[in-house]
């Protein structure tokens, strides 16, 4: 083998070195989960962009410092490995930023507000241009004349930014809005639509004929309705050409929305469908996908999701990716883990799913998990930001929200070949008698990360005990019925469950082999009183205890002389009499029919 190689130029090896090495590279980086944590504090609105073989993330964040929010912006290689880190902002001073963040030209962008502490609006909106290593190139101020928040800032192809969000008026009136400014701050028009309550534009982009397509959501549109989830279509100076609101007199959610390349609207929003008019922001939520032409015209619409939970699963912002298929993103409601990360993706022509991937950060890092922002490499790769709130969890030692990364393939995995593995599963697992009270559990493969949850008599009582372990013991109180819930998933983060009903019995003592023999109860079946009759040898007059079958002990004390035990006030139905030795030992036990 070596004598053949030795016959080839020696440019073949430094080829078959460089593909190698970019093999075992490219095998590196498309996998990470990953946090970035700037300080103690949350961390809100991550956004992720792509650019010349590097990850930008951005993120608004409180600051230890004081009551001040600052932006930051980290550039990371493909494997989710930081580079380097800026900080834009002051003590004392608020810097608000939502999904206004763009790259045109190897060139990054992001509009920011300067906003009085507490409140998050202003009439001072700032967009800054930096290149690929977080140099400042230009800053410029958008003049405005009075407050308002934005929500969504795109960068247009001729360099030009259009914005949306709310104007403030009142605490409770909030106008929409549009506007759009030149590459120097100027502004070119402005359009709010004055419906009463609070309304809010959260996404814009521009449509084939120059207009603007707005997704959003509106409390005065509708006066028959609590929060519509609303979409506008404006010509190109913000003029309203139609509106389409979805919903009904329910608390329904924001619309989010996308244009396709070929000229479709794809919106996602949620709706409430089960409310009342007493609780009309109870009720289910489920997610709705859909497809509108540039009239308005609906052309179809799906649910996604898990559809039957009362907590919102909470897909956001479609982004059509260069197959022409549309991923969504959010956070959806589970049994194991609280909240985990949504990712679906689905056909724009007909909504029918591709996949649907579910993410968590680490192993056992529990409630909720958010995606909030993707990015599309050359490879088809995916860049996921998102965050998580561990609640003071031990195995990330911290609190708050935490920014969250990931790398994922073209599949959506975080690992190869998720796509053929990941399925459904039933959950299996034995529970075990040692010595006593205690009993062992044991949670079986394929599970990887588990809840256990026990409850005292059954269904009715509290809880317990509780463990986050594959194998552990339980030592229960008394003799009584428990109730045994478990929770696990998978590698793949799916999730199951099961339960089970223990009897636990109080144990027979080491001598009671030699003591016991059976009892005599008698009548039995019983009315009023039952009479116990002692095996031969038992000097000793031992205690009792009427137990029913769901483990309380009706009645106790000494057995009298007579072995009488007056049950008149006890109700029908079957019982154990447990008959225990000076030393608290059981040593017999009977079966009690009451009529």
């Amino acid at each position: 083998f070596k004598l053949h190689i030795m016959n080839y130029p020696k440019y073949i090896y430094i080829l078959a070195f460089a593909l190698l090495k970019f093999t075992l590279v490219s095998a590196q980086s498309t996998y990470f989960n990953r946090m970035i944590e700037y300080n103690k504090e949350s961390h809100f609105i991550p956004s992720v962009q792509y650019c010349d073989s590097s990850l930008f993330y951005m993120n608004a964040v409180v600051d230890t410092s004081g009551p001040s929010t600052s932006i930051y912006l980290t550039k990371t290689d493909l494997s989710g490995k930081i580079m380097w880190t800026k900080r834009f902002g002051s003590e004392n001073e608020d810097l608000d930023f939502e999904r206004c963040f763009s790259i045109k030209d190897s060139n990054l962008y992001f509009l920011y507000q300067k906003t009085i502490v507490g409140k998050g609006y202003s009439n001072e909106l700032y967009i800054k241009k930096l290149d690929l290593n977080g140099k400042e190139l230009n800053e410029f101020k958008i003049i405005l004349n009075d407050s308002v928040r934005v929500y969504n800032s795109k960068i247009l192809e001729d360099g030009t930014f259009v914005n949306t969000g709310f104007r403030y008026v009142t605490k409770n009136i909030w106008f929409w809005f549009i506007n759009r400014v030149d590459t120097n701050g100027n502004e070119l028009f402005y359009k709010e639509y004055e419906w009463g309550g609070r309304n809010i534009g959260a996404t814009v982009d521009r449509a084939p004929d120059g207009g603007y397509v707005m997704g959003g959501d509106s409390r005065g549109y509708n006066p028959d309705s609590l929060i519509q989830a609303m979409i506008i279509k404006t010509d190109s100076v913000g003029n309203i050409e139609w509106v389409r609101d979805f919903g009904d007199k329910w608390m329904d959610n924001t619309a989010y929305t996308t244009i396709t390349k070929e000229g479709k609207i794809i919106a996602t929003m949620q709706l409430n469908v089960e409310g009342d008019n007493s609780f009309p922001w109870d009720g289910l939520k489920k997610n709705r996908i859909m497809c509108l032409d540039m009239n308005g015209q609906v052309l179809w619409k799906k649910f996604i999701g898990k559809v039957d939970e009362i907590y919102p699963t909470n897909a956001r912002y479609p982004e059509q990716l260069r197959d022409g298929n549309i991923v969504v993103y959010g956070g959806e409601p589970d049994l194991y883990a609280g909240i985990v990360g949504y990712l679906h993706k689905f056909s724009p022509s007909t909504g029918d799913s591709i996949w649907s991937r579910n993410y968590r950060y680490l192993k056992n890092t529990w409630t909720d998990h958010y995606l909030r922002d993707v990015t599309e490499l050359p490879n088809g790769n995916l860049a996921l930001a998102g965050f998580f709130d561990p609640f003071g969890d031990t195995a990330v030692g911290t609190s708050a929200n935490r920014m969250w990364i990931l790398g994922v393939d073209s599949l959506g995995c975080l690992f190869p070949g998720c796509d053929t593995v990941c399925k459904k599963f039933k959950l299996k697992y034995t529970v075990t008698h040692d010595s006593g009270y205690r009993y062992h559990v044991e949670i079986k493969d394929p599970v990887v990360n588990s809840y256990a949850l026990i409850y005292y008599d059954g269904y009715h009582g509290k809880l317990i005990g509780n463990s986050y372990k594959l194998n552990f013991d339980i030592t229960f109180p008394e003799p009584d019925k428990y109730l045994m819930k478990f929770y696990g998933e998978n590698k793949c983060i799916i999730s199951t469950k099961a339960d089970t009903v223990i009897t636990v019995e109080e144990p027979l003592g080491i001598n009671a082999g030699r003591k016991r023999s059976k009892i005599k109860i008698y009548p039995n079946p019983a009315r009023g009183y039952i009479k116990v009759f002692l095996p031969h040898g038992n000097a000793v007059r031992p205690t009792y205890r009427l137990v029913s079958l769901a483990g309380r002990v009706i009645r106790s004390g000494s057995l009298p002389g007579d072995g009488r035990i007056a049950l008149s006030d006890v109700s029908r139905g079957m019982y154990q009499l447990l008959l225990y030795d000076e030393e608290g030992i059981l040593i017999e036990r009977g079966k009690v029919m009451l009529e």
